[in-house]
């Protein structure tokens, strides 16, 4: 049996039952997975899904409340289950200088060198892939802020770079050559632009271990971004199920005319809505691990007519997609 939700405010396919709080022995149940696992896609730190409540499960919720201008008092009844679950949930950005950052052999590695890759990126200074380990590209992406923002360039991110980069007056990248456009995929059905980049972690049409697979997988952090593989209209932007391991969490469709169709799943937001008519490079999600999912990825897919095609046949598994910030952003 089918089961969708066109609301483009909720986007999960679980309801609210219960509320859940902080208790002895502590809480279990599907809604604890789901609100532990939405709570890590914000970015909140509930530690494991595992399905119990415990003091990590508080204070992520606490957390939550407060970014989100609620009532703080660690309880998930329905005003916080709603906005949790919602399309305008306020993912967690505070991040918390803990040591100076900077080029070594062997490579710095840690969450902290995480939130340096993923900000960087997201102010267009092409840091790489947000793998937690401190490199070349890293280095050359602080290099490049630390310029354009008029500090001392010298590649660390110490407290003083650090305090700019997280501040809402830090300077974007702005400069064409960090900003190097969208790589291209070529099919049976011609050009389409890559929908996101990472590493690829599943080919078409079967797993790296034999099953069949219906798409291809690219894996990366929660709220990576998702971008529109071809212009279109968006046919479908809410919770979709297919049945059986065809899960594919929180979906969009994208119709480009003459019988094709893009699909993007899995994804921790939705950024367009039914009817929206998107540009090629356009954002449209952010990568996430909702519906059937071990962990942060993509699966898209290319159908003609309805039928499953190979979407990226130059991509195979254990490929890296790199970095890349489309000219096209909203």
């Amino acid at each position: 049996m089918i089961k969708e939700v066109q609301s483009e405010e909720i986007v999960t396919f679980t309801t609210y039952t219960r509320p859940i709080y902080l208790t002895s022995p502590q809480m279990y149940g599907e809604d604890v997975k789901d609100v532990q696992r939405r709570l890590n896609e914000l970015n909140y730190n509930s530690g494991t899904v595992d399905g119990y409540f415990g003091p990590s499960g508080d204070k992520a919720v606490r957390a939550f409340q407060g970014k989100n201008g609620l009532s703080v008092d660690g309880s998930v009844g329905p005003t916080t289950w709603n906005k949790l679950f919602s399309s305008s949930a306020i993912p967690n950005t505070d991040s918390e200088y803990k040591r100076p950052i900077y080029l070594t052999n062997p490579q710095m590695y840690g969450e902290d060198v995480k939130d340096v890759q993923r900000r960087l990126n997201e102010l267009k200074y092409n840091a790489g892939m947000v793998d937690g380990y401190f490199g070349p590209s890293g280095d050359k992406a602080v290099r490049a802020f630390q310029g354009k923002n008029g500090l001392s360039v010298d590649g660390s991110v110490g407290p003083t770079t650090w305090n700019k980069l997280f501040s809402s007056s830090a300077i974007p990248n702005t400069d064409d050559g960090g900003n190097i456009g969208i790589p291209k995929i070529t099919n049976a059905h011609g050009t389409f632009s890559m929908p996101t980049y990472g590493k690829v972690t599943a080919g078409y049409p079967y797993y790296n271990s034999g099953g069949k697979h219906n798409g291809v997988d690219i894996a990366n952090s929660s709220g990576t971004p998702i971008y529109a593989m071809r212009a279109g209209t968006v046919v479908k932007s809410g919770f979709y199920s297919g049945g059986g391991m065809e899960t594919y969490g929180n979906v969009i469709f994208i119709d480009h005319g003459n019988g094709i169709q893009t699909r993007y799943a899995h994804n921790s937001q939705l950024i367009v809505k039914v009817g929206n008519v998107v540009s090629e490079g356009q954002l449209i999600a952010k990568m996430g691990t909702t519906g059937n999912s071990t962990g942060n990825h993509l699966h898209f897919e290319v159908l003609k007519d309805g039928v499953r095609t190979h979407p990226a046949p130059s991509l195979k598994y254990g490929d890296t997609v790199s970095y890349f910030a489309p000219r096209i952003i909203d």
